[in-house]
Protein backbone atom coordinates (compact mmCIF):
# COMPACT_ATOMS: atom_id res chain seq x y z
CA UNK A 1 0.00 0.00 0.00
CA UNK A 2 2.60 2.25 0.64
CA UNK A 3 4.48 1.69 -2.09
CA UNK A 4 1.82 2.31 -4.55
CA UNK A 5 1.33 5.69 -2.74
CA UNK A 6 4.78 6.96 -3.43
CA UNK A 7 4.76 5.50 -7.08
CA UNK A 8 1.93 7.45 -7.21
CA UNK A 9 2.91 10.53 -5.50
CA UNK A 10 6.49 9.95 -7.69
CA UNK A 11 4.50 9.82 -11.07
CA UNK A 12 2.11 12.89 -10.28
CA UNK A 13 5.48 14.95 -9.38
CA UNK A 14 7.20 13.91 -12.41
CA UNK A 15 3.72 14.73 -14.56
CA UNK A 16 3.28 18.30 -12.53
CA UNK A 17 7.45 18.69 -13.53
CA UNK A 18 6.59 17.83 -17.31
CA UNK A 19 3.73 20.13 -17.26
CA UNK A 20 5.96 23.16 -15.62
CA UNK A 21 8.59 22.59 -18.08
CA UNK A 22 6.23 22.73 -21.48
CA UNK A 23 4.15 25.56 -19.75
CA UNK A 24 8.10 27.18 -19.20
CA UNK A 25 9.43 26.50 -22.54
CA UNK A 26 6.00 28.01 -24.12
CA UNK A 27 6.28 30.80 -22.12
CA UNK A 28 9.75 31.56 -23.17
CA UNK A 29 8.25 30.99 -27.12
CA UNK A 30 5.79 33.83 -26.69
CA UNK A 31 8.11 35.93 -25.20
CA UNK A 32 10.59 35.51 -27.95
CA UNK A 33 7.79 36.08 -30.31
CA UNK A 34 6.77 39.16 -28.28
CA UNK A 35 10.11 40.72 -28.32
CA UNK A 36 10.74 40.33 -32.18
CA UNK A 37 6.88 42.19 -32.98
CA UNK A 38 8.21 44.74 -30.95
CA UNK A 39 11.53 45.45 -32.44
CA UNK A 40 11.99 47.55 -35.27
CA UNK A 41 12.33 45.26 -38.56
CA UNK A 42 15.20 45.11 -40.26
CA UNK A 43 14.92 46.46 -43.71
CA UNK A 44 12.20 49.09 -43.61
CA UNK A 45 13.20 52.75 -43.56
CA UNK A 46 13.55 54.19 -40.22
CA UNK A 47 11.84 57.46 -39.61
CA UNK A 48 13.42 60.96 -38.13
CA UNK A 49 14.15 60.65 -34.42
CA UNK A 50 11.59 63.54 -32.72
CA UNK A 51 12.20 64.39 -29.23
CA UNK A 52 14.28 66.47 -26.71
CA UNK A 53 17.67 66.40 -27.73
CA UNK A 54 20.75 66.75 -24.71
CA UNK A 55 23.79 68.30 -26.37
CA UNK A 56 27.26 69.00 -24.36
CA UNK A 57 26.00 72.06 -22.22
CA UNK A 58 22.64 70.21 -21.00
CA UNK A 59 25.03 66.82 -20.01
CA UNK A 60 27.10 69.25 -18.11
CA UNK A 61 24.25 70.71 -16.15
CA UNK A 62 22.39 69.49 -13.64
CA UNK A 63 18.51 68.30 -13.66
CA UNK A 64 16.75 69.68 -16.55
CA UNK A 65 13.02 70.26 -16.47
CA UNK A 66 12.13 69.84 -20.34
CA UNK A 67 8.83 72.00 -20.23
CA UNK A 68 10.66 74.83 -19.78
CA UNK A 69 13.30 73.96 -22.59
CA UNK A 70 11.13 73.81 -26.06
CA UNK A 71 14.67 75.10 -27.72
CA UNK A 72 15.31 71.28 -27.12
CA UNK A 73 12.84 69.96 -28.94
CA UNK A 74 14.02 69.17 -32.50
CA UNK A 75 13.73 66.67 -35.06
CA UNK A 76 17.29 64.53 -35.27
CA UNK A 77 17.71 63.75 -38.89
CA UNK A 78 19.96 61.03 -39.98
CA UNK A 79 23.69 62.52 -42.00
CA UNK A 80 23.66 62.88 -45.40
CA UNK A 81 26.19 61.25 -47.69
CA UNK A 82 27.27 57.64 -47.19
CA UNK A 83 27.25 57.78 -43.35
CA UNK A 84 25.91 54.92 -41.11
CA UNK A 85 23.85 55.58 -37.73
CA UNK A 86 24.04 54.03 -34.38
CA UNK A 87 21.66 54.27 -32.10
CA UNK A 88 21.44 53.01 -28.88
CA UNK A 89 18.45 52.92 -26.88
CA UNK A 90 17.99 52.39 -22.90
CA UNK A 91 16.03 53.15 -20.06
CA UNK A 92 16.78 54.04 -16.44
CA UNK A 93 16.96 51.07 -13.93
CA UNK A 94 17.67 48.69 -17.34
CA UNK A 95 20.30 46.40 -15.57
CA UNK A 96 21.12 45.36 -19.17
CA UNK A 97 21.66 48.60 -20.38
CA UNK A 98 24.28 48.64 -17.89
CA UNK A 99 25.87 45.06 -18.84
CA UNK A 100 25.97 46.54 -22.84
CA UNK A 101 28.02 50.11 -22.06
CA UNK A 102 31.61 48.61 -22.53
CA UNK A 103 30.08 46.92 -25.66
CA UNK A 104 28.55 50.48 -27.04
CA UNK A 105 31.55 52.07 -25.92
CA UNK A 106 33.28 49.91 -28.20
CA UNK A 107 30.74 50.01 -31.21
CA UNK A 108 30.68 53.82 -31.04
CA UNK A 109 34.65 53.90 -31.32
CA UNK A 110 34.28 51.90 -34.37
CA UNK A 111 31.59 53.84 -35.85
CA UNK A 112 33.68 56.75 -35.41
CA UNK A 113 36.36 55.32 -37.15
CA UNK A 114 34.28 54.15 -40.26
CA UNK A 115 32.16 58.27 -40.17
CA UNK A 116 29.42 56.79 -38.44
CA UNK A 117 27.22 58.72 -36.07
CA UNK A 118 26.24 57.80 -32.56
CA UNK A 119 23.12 58.67 -31.20
CA UNK A 120 21.80 57.76 -27.75
CA UNK A 121 17.74 57.59 -27.36
CA UNK A 122 17.10 57.69 -23.45
CA UNK A 123 13.67 56.38 -23.14
CA UNK A 124 12.61 57.96 -20.00
CA UNK A 125 10.80 61.52 -19.20
CA UNK A 126 13.66 62.55 -16.97
CA UNK A 127 17.49 62.69 -17.20
CA UNK A 128 19.26 60.13 -14.79
CA UNK A 129 22.82 59.39 -13.66
CA UNK A 130 22.51 56.40 -15.08
CA UNK A 131 22.00 57.74 -18.50
CA UNK A 132 24.81 60.63 -17.84
CA UNK A 133 27.27 57.73 -17.34
CA UNK A 134 26.51 55.96 -20.36
CA UNK A 135 26.88 59.02 -22.27
CA UNK A 136 29.74 59.82 -20.85
CA UNK A 137 31.26 56.72 -22.09
CA UNK A 138 29.46 56.37 -25.14
CA UNK A 139 30.21 60.26 -26.45
CA UNK A 140 27.18 60.59 -28.96
CA UNK A 141 26.23 62.83 -31.41
CA UNK A 142 23.06 63.63 -30.34
CA UNK A 143 21.56 62.08 -26.95
CA UNK A 144 17.42 62.31 -27.40
CA UNK A 145 14.51 61.64 -25.39
CA UNK A 146 12.29 60.25 -27.83
CA UNK A 147 8.30 62.35 -27.67
CA UNK A 148 5.52 58.84 -27.60
CA UNK A 149 5.34 59.61 -31.57
CA UNK A 150 8.82 58.61 -31.70
CA UNK A 151 8.41 55.90 -29.09
CA UNK A 152 6.04 54.34 -31.69
CA UNK A 153 7.47 54.87 -34.82
CA UNK A 154 10.88 53.49 -33.63
CA UNK A 155 9.49 50.22 -31.69
CA UNK A 156 11.25 51.72 -28.57
CA UNK A 157 9.39 49.94 -26.38
CA UNK A 158 12.12 48.03 -24.30
CA UNK A 159 15.82 48.14 -23.34
CA UNK A 160 18.21 47.61 -24.56
CA UNK A 161 18.03 48.13 -28.14
CA UNK A 162 20.98 48.19 -30.43
CA UNK A 163 19.77 49.31 -34.38
CA UNK A 164 22.31 49.81 -37.12
CA UNK A 165 20.60 52.70 -40.23
CA UNK A 166 22.07 51.94 -43.34
CA UNK A 167 22.82 55.57 -45.41
CA UNK A 168 20.17 55.31 -47.34
CA UNK A 169 18.15 55.40 -44.12
CA UNK A 170 17.01 51.48 -43.66
CA UNK A 171 17.39 49.42 -40.56
CA UNK A 172 20.48 46.74 -41.47
CA UNK A 173 21.25 45.50 -37.98
CA UNK A 174 18.80 45.54 -34.87
CA UNK A 175 19.55 43.69 -31.50
CA UNK A 176 17.46 43.88 -27.98
CA UNK A 177 19.33 42.67 -25.27
CA UNK A 178 22.17 42.29 -24.19
CA UNK A 179 25.38 42.22 -26.87
CA UNK A 180 27.72 39.34 -27.30
CA UNK A 181 30.56 39.12 -29.36
CA UNK A 182 28.76 37.90 -32.40
CA UNK A 183 26.28 40.53 -32.41
CA UNK A 184 28.86 42.92 -31.97
CA UNK A 185 30.46 41.71 -35.67
CA UNK A 186 27.10 42.15 -37.06
CA UNK A 187 27.14 45.81 -36.17
CA UNK A 188 30.65 46.33 -37.70
CA UNK A 189 29.85 44.97 -40.53
CA UNK A 190 27.01 46.73 -41.43
CA UNK A 191 28.58 50.18 -40.71
CA UNK A 192 30.14 51.41 -44.30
Amino acid sequence: MRNSFAISLILTLAVSDVVAIVRLERNKTLLDEARRMLAPVSSTSAPPLFGYTLGPDELLGGPINLSTRPDLLTTVRYPEGDHSTLIFVNRDGCPYCEQNVEGWRWLAEEARRRDAHVKVVVVDLFRTRQHDEISAAIRPDARIIPNPETILSHHFYQAPITIAVSPDRRYRVVEMGVLDHNKMVKFIGALR
